[in-house]
């Protein structure tokens, strides 16, 4: 399913009055953070209509997490691991294949902090690009770190602490906070259904 027909859908179900509860199987999810935060618009609109909406996670990135947490519950099986383990940056060096290649790039740079051009110029990054990486890499830790804390409605201590002692397997992940229960696929249905009737009485 493409990304577009999965928020669709996730409306469809949203305005369907036969639908109690809706699951969504999460997958590792390959998105960037805008993305991310369109899934969870959509799921937070759907649950505002009064439907339960779990993620059933088989197994879980930081990714697949920041999607999972707009959903009332995250539910794994015992045999799952949840790969929250922060974030990270790869970048490519080109020079050195130019250089046996005879390649030589023509580029103009501006400024100290005007870093695109360095993977085709150098082999490593120098000063000013390594400290700007390190800001985006803190920002995007710091939100990141942030939407799992007010979702799971746990203190961001919590969070900082999971994320530095991972992976974990779903039964220690669930202790921890990031996930609710410990079931599989066949189980959801009794649980739209248990917390339908709570929720009613």
């Amino acid at each position: 399913v493409c990304l577009s027909d999965g928020l669709a859908r996730i409306e469809r179900a949203g305005s369907d009055s036969r639908i109690a509860g809706i699951v969504l199987h999460i997958k590792s999810p390959s998105i960037g953070r805008a993305k991310q935060n369109e899934f969870r618009q959509a799921i937070k609109r759907v649950r505002a209509k009064g439907k339960r909406v779990i993620a059933q996670m088989d197994s879980a990135s930081s990714t697949g997490l920041l999607i999972a947490v707009a959903c009332d519950e995250i539910v794994m099986p015992e045999s799952a691991v949840v790969m929250l383990i922060g974030i990270r940056v790869e970048i490519t060096f080109y020079k050195n294949l130019f250089d046996k290649l005879s390649i030589k790039p023509q580029m103009l740079r501006v400024g100290e902090f005007k870093s695109a051009a360095e993977p085709y110029s150098r082999t490593s990054m120098s000063e000013p690009f390594r400290r700007e990486m390190n800001e985006i890499l803190d920002d995007y830790y710091g939100q990141m770190v942030d939407t799992l804390a007010t979702a799971r409605k746990l203190d961001r201590k919590k969070i900082l602490a999971a994320i530095d002692s991972g992976p974990h397997t779903a039964p220690i992940a669930k202790k921890l906070g990031p996930i609710d229960h410990i079931a599989d696929h066949n189980e959801h249905p009794a649980i739209i259904r248990a917390r339908e009737k709570h929720r009613t009485e």
